[in-house]
């Protein structure tokens, strides 16, 4: 029985307007918005998000 390697993973994002940084998954199911300023960090796409700040 092999293992397989999970789909999705965690990426680490800090956002343009407040600098807050936050771990997020890289295939979200939603919008992902900064939890300080609510600006909008990662866009769900059906995929990989559409990422739209600085990944760290």
């Amino acid at each position: 029985m092999s293992k397989s390697k999970p789909e999705s993973s965690f990426i680490k994002v800090k956002c343009d307007e407040c600098g807050n940084e936050q771990t997020v998954f890289d295939k979200p199911s939603r919008n992902v918005l900064c939890l300080v300023c609510d600006r909008l960090l990662v866009e769900s796409t059906g995929g990989k998000g559409k990422i739209n700040v600085e990944k760290i």
